[in-house]
């Protein structure tokens, strides 16, 4: 078997992070919600979960595009890595209130997808790029936009729940 057969398997293999993207509904929930436990597991540890997340899209970027040639199709939906390495931008650098870790997850995750599916102000755009920019980069775009609708949601709850009817 020669080196580039070689390199392409274990894109692929790394790109569907170890075959959970060929889950046969939704592969893009499932690379979320493996992004969600990666977070959720390491969130306490600050710097940890920087170099976990900074080393999982350095490899997406890496090998997407590779896996993307070998499969032959262009974003396959079994790449996952995508997905799984955008949700650290879902949460960077926002305070989540004490009691609001949950309600904070479910809607990160929810509005993150609602943004990666339909790909609306530019993500589509960066979509169409070849190769490993356009697997990663609609998915970080998307994870931004969910950051700050999430920001925004939490500042309004934050706000409502200090509200007082007199």
């Amino acid at each position: 078997m020669n080196k580039n057969k070689i390199s392409g398997r274990i894109g692929v293999i790394t790109a569907t992070f170890f075959g959970a993207g060929y889950f046969p509904k939704a592969p893009g929930s499932v690379g979320t919600l493996i992004g969600f436990i990666i977070y959720f597991l390491l969130k306490d540890a600050v710097v940890l979960t920087h170099i976990c997340f900074f080393a999982l899209n350095c490899i997406g970027f890496f090998v997407s595009g590779r896996a993307e040639k070998t499969l032959g199709k262009k974003d396959p939906g079994c790449i996952i890595i995508d997905e799984i390495a955008a949700v650290y931008f879902i949460f960077l650098f926002v305070d989540i209130p004490e009691g609001l870790l949950y309600p904070a997850l479910v809607t990160g995750f929810i509005v993150y997808r609602l943004y990666d599916i339909y790909k609306p102000l530019g993500i589509d755009g960066l979509q169409r790029l070849r190769g490993s920019m356009g697997i990663m980069l609609d998915d970080i775009l998307a994870a931004v936009y969910a950051n700050v609708t999430l920001r925004a949601v939490l500042l309004l709850t934050v706000k409502l729940a200090s509200y007082k009817i007199t």
